[in-house]
């Protein structure tokens, strides 16, 4: 609950039209579709891609905030066969304040 109501408190700073909801993605899929869904620090990607499997058909596109090992975990999702049927784009990379580490922002969709 705390990290969505930061993000709300952020979305309406910004006067963004965006709805943000707290609670398990399956939930809210099963009953909207979405344009965007955005992940941050929830699994590794193939945990991820194996969760958001069967609601494709309700998302157009997930935007992803991964740390430095979303190589590796790109490569460990490849080699289990999950993303034959999904697209993926590194979209920005930046560098977290006080420290050297780089997270980026990943955009998965499915193939057309």
């Amino acid at each position: 609950g705390k990290k969505a109501r930061v993000l709300d408190d952020l979305v309406e700073r910004l006067r963004l039209r965006v709805e943000v909801y707290h609670g398990r993605a399956e939930a809210r899929l099963a009953r909207r579709k979405y344009d965007t869904v955005v992940i941050r620090a929830v699994a590794r990607m193939s945990k991820l891609v194996t969760w958001f499997e069967p609601h494709w058909n309700h998302i157009g596109r997930i935007l992803m905030v991964k740390g430095p090992s979303w190589v590796e975990e790109r490569g460990e999702a490849r080699h289990h066969g999950l993303m034959h049927q999904l697209d993926l784009r590194k979209l920005t990379a930046y560098t977290t304040p006080g420290t050297d580490a780089e997270s980026v922002v990943l955009q998965i969709s499915r193939k057309k």
